[in-house]
């Protein structure tokens, strides 16, 4: 028999539908590698994950789940002191050797801190308005207490050549009162008013702003 004969009638190798898809057989049945057919089905797989990935878990759902950030710390208020100076004008009634009404005119400089409390000091020129002879004086006292009350010492002198005298009161909102009293014994006291006004002005915190936050991703 001529082999060529059987070698003609064997069967023409096809593909198994069993075969792999990653490899293909060929004509004389051996199982081989096809790099094209590998790297084809690699690319398959890679869309196929990325899909069921983008289906199951979006990017905004992901997104969100990022907790955000904790909010900026909110700045500290400072408070100082509330410091002022001023003109102001007064009368007083004053009384004991010679009773009459004062004209007053000077200036008064206040420190009030945020509890309230009180430092100063006030420079005054006082004028008899009646012409019942006071001699006219100009006094020079320190202030210290609260913005009710504020306690007031200090010196005088007389224009008229009598020497100085002790000042020893007491200033509140809007009036005053308190005594004269000279190095030779004699004393005078005095009550009454004054433009400078409310003490009560003391500091407060400025408000302090909302603390900063993050915008929630989208």
């Amino acid at each position: 028999m001529d082999i060529r004969s059987l070698y003609s009638q064997t069967p023409a190798c096809t593909r198994s539908q069993n075969t792999l898809p990653f490899f293909s057989q060929s004509c004389q049945g051996d199982i081989i590698p096809s790099v094209f057919i590998y790297e084809g089905n690699l690319m398959y797989l890679r869309n196929v994950i990325i899909a069921t990935t983008a289906a199951f878990f979006p990017i905004s759902a992901v997104a969100g789940s990022i907790p955000a950030p904790p909010p900026l710390p909110a700045p500290t208020a400072t408070v100082g002191d509330n410091d002022s100076t001023d003109l102001f004008v007064g009368l007083n009634w004053t009384f004991g050797k010679t009773s009459t009404l004062e004209g007053v005119i000077g200036v008064m400089q206040t420190s009030i801190d945020s509890s309230g409390d009180i430092v100063g000091g006030r420079l005054s020129l006082h004028m008899d308005l009646l012409g019942r002879g006071n001699p006219t004086d100009i006094r020079l006292t320190g202030l210290i207490g609260s913005d009710d009350l504020a306690g007031e010492l200090g010196l005088g002198l007389n224009f008229d050549g009598s020497g100085p005298f002790g000042v020893v009161g007491g200033v509140g909102n809007y009036w005053n009162l308190g005594t004269t009293i000279g190095f030779d014994g004699t004393f005078e006291g005095y009550v009454g008013g004054h433009s400078f006004g409310d003490f009560d002005d003391k500091p407060r915190a400025p408000v302090a702003p909302a603390p900063a936050t993050m915008p929630p991703p989208t």
